[in-house]
C-alpha cells in the first residue's frame, strides 16, 4: 500500500530542489490543484501520475516513494526536513512547525548560515501567524542581519516582508514601508526565476499598506498588479489576499460591483483552497456590502455561514480576529434592524 504522506513530501522536496512551481510541474500531467493533493497527502495518485511526476522530476518512481535516509544524505534531509515543515505550516499545525524547527536545528545540514536561516524562516513566520510578534520580529532581526552579507536573495526577501507584517500589525508603517520597499527593490532588480509567489506576497502587502495610509489609488494600483501574477497560483490561498484587498480599495471608492466581483472571486479561492477561515472573512466581508446595500436578510445568512467557519477552528488567533469582526458586524446590523423600525413613520 502506498504512503501518500511520504510520497507528497518526497514529491514536494523535488520539485523544490529544482525549483518549480506546482503549475510547472502539473502542465500536461495533471491539474495544479491535483498536484497540490497529492503534496498534502490528501490524494491516492495513480502509478501513471506518478510515471509522469517522476519523468518531469529526473528521478525514479522508487525515489519518489521510498523515505530518504539521513544518515546517507543530508542534502536530500535538509530539503526534505523543509518541505515537510512548510507542508505543517501549510496545514496550519503551528505547534508541530516550532516542534520541527527545533528538533532539526542542530542536523549538520543546518550548520550552513544560508541554511539555517530558510529553517528559521518558518520559525519567524509561525511566530507571526500565532501574533508572537516580538518573538518574531526577533528571529527577523538576527537572520537579515547575517544573510544580508551573502547579497540579495529570495530568502532576504521573504524575511524583510514578514518583518513588514509585523511592523504594520504594531503601527510602525514608515517601518514597513522601508522594509517592503527593500524587498521590491531586490526582486525588480534581479529577476529571480519562478518567483512569481514572492511577487505576489510582496505586492499584496505594498497594496495592504497603502490602504493602511489611505492612499486607494496606489492600493489599486499594487493591487491589479498582483493580481496577474496571482493567476498564477489559482487554488491557493494566499492568491485570494490580492482580491480581498482590491475588494477593499473598490468598497472606499463606493464601487459595490467591483467589491462584489473580487469578493466573489477571493470566496472561490478559498473554497478551493479548503481555506475555513479564509471563507470565513469573506463571507463576513460580504456581509458588510450586503448590509451597505439594505440587504438585511442576505447580510444575516453571511454572517450565519461566517460563524460556522469560525467555530471549525476555534483555538487559532486569526480565528479570534475574524470572530470579533463578525460580531461588529451583527451589532451594525442589529443597529440597522432596529433603526429600521424607529424610523417609519407613524400611521
Amino acid at each position: 500500500m502506498l504512503n501518500v504522506k511520504l510520497i507528497g513530501i518526497n514529491i514536494k522536496s523535488r520539485r523544490l530542489q529544482l525549483g518549480l512551481s506546482q503549475a510547472q510541474l502539473a502542465s500536461g500531467i495533471a491539474t495544479q490543484g491535483t498536484i497540490s493533493n497529492v503534496e498534502k497527502g490528501t490524494h491516492t495518485p495513480s502509478i501513471e501520475l506518478l510515471m509522469g511526476i517522476a519523468q518531469r522530476l529526473k528521478t525514479t518512481l522508487d525515489q519518489l516513494v521510498k523515505p530518504v535516509k539521513e544518515g546517507n544524505n543530508d542534502t536530500a534531509f535538509g530539503i526534505q526536513t523543509l518541505a515537510e515543515i512548510e507542508l505543517l505550516w501549510d496545514e496550519k499545525k503551528y505547534s508541530d512547525v516550532l516542534l520541527a524547527v527545533a528538533g532539526a536545528e542542530y542536523a549538520p545540514f543546518f550548520a550552513n548560515l544560508y541554511n539555517c536561516a530558510e529553517l528559521n524562516f518558518w520559525r519567524s513566520i509561525t511566530y507571526y501567524d500565532l501574533r508572537k510578534l516580538d518573538e518574531s520580529k526577533t528571529v527577523c532581526d538576527q537572520q537579515i542581519s547575517i544573510i544580508r552579507t551573502m547579497g540579495e536573495t529570495p530568502l532576504l526577501v521573504s524575511y524583510y516582508n514578514v518583518a513588514s507584517c509585523c511592523s504594520m500589525l504594531t503601527g510602525q508603517l514608515a517601518k514597513a514601508k522601508d522594509f517592503l520597499e527593500k524587498a521590491w527593490r531586490i526582486l525588480n532588480n534581479r529577476k529571480f526565476p519562478n518567483s512569481e509567489k514572492l511577487y505576489i506576497i510582496v505586492l499584496t502587502n505594498l497594496t495592504n499598506l497603502h490602504l493602511r495610509l489611505e492612499d486607494v489609488s496606489m492600493a489599486t494600483h499594487t493591487g491589479n498588479i498582483a493580481a496577474k501574477y496571482a493567476r498564477s497560483l489559482v487554488g491557493k490561498s494566499r492568491s485570494a489576499v490580492v482580491y480581498e484587498l482590491l475588494a477593499e480599495a473598490f468598497y472606499r471608492q463606493s464601487d459595490f460591483k467591483h467589491v462584489k466581483h473580487y469578493l466573489d472571486f477571493a470566496l472561490r479561492i478559498h473554497e478551493i483552497a479548503e481555506d475555513t477561515l479564509g471563507q470565513a472573512r469573506i463571507l463576513n466581508n460580504m456581509a458588510e456590502l450586503a448590509r451597505s446595500e439594505g440587504d438585511i436578510k442576505a447580510a444575516r445568512a453571511y454572517l450565519v455561514r461566517s460563524s460556522e467557519f469560525i467555530s471549525a477552528q476555534p483555538d487559532l488567533p486569526q480565528s479570534r480576529t475574524i470572530e470579533s469582526d463578525v460580531k461588529e458586524t451583527i451589532q451594525k446590523l442589529l443597529a440597522d434592524y432596529e433603526n429600521s423600525f424607529t424610523t417609519q413613520p407613524h400611521r
